[in-house]
């Protein structure tokens, strides 16, 4: 190709000529080859929104096409400022280097010559016409016009302060009519990427006509993808259980897809090293990313246990069956309410509830409403053992004030951590749960999770404190009282019986 010819340099001014012509890249091989969008880049660039939520599978070159789409754009247009964000500076020093830097320096020397780099290094690409290409953690200051956060949904799970941080720093740097990307393989039912994806899907599920304040919704599986597949020799040697082919059969009713023998070969050699993560890794539709386990749940192998079984599932409220309720309080942060029924061994988790920044009277109400709206027939409350602090705006404690509104509480002695923690994971190994009223309780159970110490490398023994540990906290005071309650009505410790925090 001569740059010279008139023809060749009439068609630089077409993005989509320069994408599939100048550029090259070290693939997956880490070999060094032209860049030419392939068939899931090229469904993506036509789908493409101001403001994209990108759930995917692994390796189908989603952040080098959106790296190749920034570079580009600084290259050439300019004072175009585009921002690139990961967990760690060493991330993203790499994700600069494999996918910017790389491409950059293979370009044709004419080409850089015409736009040089005024100032090159680990961080940052300053170009002379004004554009310009950085790497950080979080970006607050400034305006981009490009924004890519890379892995966001691992960010939100693990380093919710920082995905915070992204949210109402970086993301507020991106004026409307320029473009966000945020991509990721999910990373269980919580934190800000599920919330994100939750609010796209359900914009897109509605077909209404998107702002450009609003967030498109891509999603890409693993079948899309033609290299995941067996050729036609090695699949032979693969043999599919009855499980498998219920699997697929359900995936290809969900999708509208067919699967075919080679694919479904890959895909079960492939589970084979992944296990339960296949679901978030390699995932065959939208709702399995955010299905498998998240590093250090708590309770994950019983709830995915429960779930095998069908204990989460539709449980409705008997009414031959006496209520209670488990609580975890909060003065200044979320309260937590499971309501429970119990048939033998069955633990029956028919509704659950929190709120925040409301007093005990507000729960002792909801208490009454429910008990007239759907007939629920009340027998223990258990607490938990701060039931003894004063009530905020009260000069009594919460046990109390419960007792005045005609409540009798049983307040739940201190046990250690993981005396409370195997307690709950036992009783969850035989309990139901309402999978519509207790969806949020039933999440925070999914992402309850041990704190992670980032400078050892390793889960430290106490849980994290976050959205999720208040429903189970509340769940953890009812599985240590338990026994007790199902022996007869446990008495109500007088709060002199009882030892609180001071």
């Amino acid at each position: 190709m001569s740059f010279g010819d008139i023809e060749v340099l009439d068609r630089f001014t077409e993005k989509r000529w320069r994408l599939s012509n100048l550029y090259y890249i070290l693939n997956e091989s880490n070999n060094e080859v032209k860049f030419v969008p392939n068939d899931i880049q090229l469904d993506f660039w036509d789908k493409l929104w101001y403001l994209n939520c990108i759930s995917k599978g692994r390796q189908h070159g989603m952040t080098t096409f959106i790296d190749l789409f920034i570079l580009d754009e600084c290259l050439w247009h300019p004072n175009q400022v585009a921002g690139i964000i990961a967990h760690t500076l060493d991330d993203v020093r790499k994700i600069f280097r494999r996918k910017i830097k790389h491409p950059y320096d293979r370009l044709d020397e004419g080409i850089r010559a015409a736009n040089p780099a005024t100032n090159d290094s680990a961080q940052e690409l300053v170009f002379k016409n004004n554009s310009e290409i950085s790497v950080a953690t979080t970006m607050r200051a400034g305006t981009l016009n490009f924004l890519h956060v890379s892995e966001f949904g691992y960010i939100a799970a693990y380093f919710p302060e920082k995905a915070t941080e992204i949210v109402t720093g970086s993301f507020n740097t991106v004026h409307p009519g320029n473009y966000i990307f945020v991509e990721s393989t999910g990373h269980g039912k919580g934190g800000a990427f599920y919330d994100l994806v939750q609010r796209s899907r359900k914009l897109r599920d509605s077909q209404r006509a998107l702002t450009t304040l609003d967030f498109k919704y891509h999603f890409y599986p693993w079948w899309v993808n033609k290299k995941y597949r067996m050729t036609d020799e090695e699949a032979k040697l693969v043999v599919f259980t009855k499980e498998q082919s219920n699997y697929f059969a359900k995936v290809e009713k969900a999708t509208g897809t067919t699967l075919d023998f080679n694919q479904r070969a890959w895909y079960v050699k492939k589970k084979e090293w992944n296990g339960e993560l296949m679901l978030r890794e390699y995932p065959s539709t939208d709702n399995e990313p955010f299905e498998a386990s998240i590093k250090g749940a708590i309770f994950a192998e019983y709830m995915q246990k429960a779930r095998a079984e069908g204990r989460i599932s539709r449980v409705p409220y008997e009414p031959g069956l006496p209520v209670d309720t488990w609580w975890d309080i909060g003065r200044r942060d979320v309260n937590a309410i499971w309501f429970v029924q119990t048939l033998g061994r069955e633990i029956r988790f028919i509704y659950y509830h929190e709120d925040v920044l409301k007093g005990l009277p507000h729960y002792l109400r909801l208490l009454d409403d429910l008990r007239r709206e759907k007939g629920y027939n009340y027998r223990h409350h258990v607490g938990p053992n701060d039931f003894g602090l004063t009530e905020y705006g009260s000069d009594k404690t919460r046990f109390e004030s419960a007792r005045n509104m005609g409540y009798h509480f049983t307040v739940s002695r201190q046990f250690s951590e993981q005396d409370q923690i195997d307690a709950a994971r036992n009783l969850i190994g035989y309990a139901y749960f309402d999978e519509e009223n207790c969806d949020v309780g039933i999440r925070h159970l999914d992402n309850f999770r041990y704190e992670w110490n980032e400078h050892l490398q390793q889960y430290a023994n106490t849980y994290r404190h976050d959205e999720a540990s208040h429903a189970s906290s509340a769940l953890i005071t009812g599985s240590m009282m338990f026994g007790f309650m199902q022996r007869g009505r446990p008495r109500a410790l007088p709060v002199a019986e009882v030892r609180f925090p001071t």
